[in-house]
């Protein structure tokens, strides 16, 4: 009996296999396109679907930060102002 041969890929050759899924491509016809098995093609949807949900996460979070950093940027110069009798009307 002969031991199956795992076979690797590149992060280039996943990369297009997504990009094709995310244009609305069959995953069927790319796993024949590309040799590559539907079962990993799906595999790797959902590594690559978990990755922009991190992704995204991270971002959010990065905004979160900013705009609660930029309330407080505002609030202090709304005050120096005040102290000045001016007004800042944003």
């Amino acid at each position: 009996m002969q031991k199956r041969l795992r076979r690797t890929y590149t992060a280039a050759i996943k990369l297009l296999a997504m990009r094709r899924i995310k244009h609305g491509k069959r995953v069927a016809d790319i796993a024949q396109k590309l040799d590559i098995l539907e079962s990993t093609l799906r595999r790797w949807r959902k590594q690559f679907a978990k990755i922009i949900h991190t992704s995204q996460q991270l971002e959010l979070k990065r905004l979160t930060e900013d705009n609660k950093r930029l309330k407080q940027q505002l609030a202090s110069a709304r005050k120096v102002l005040s102290e000045f009798g001016k007004t800042l009307n944003i």
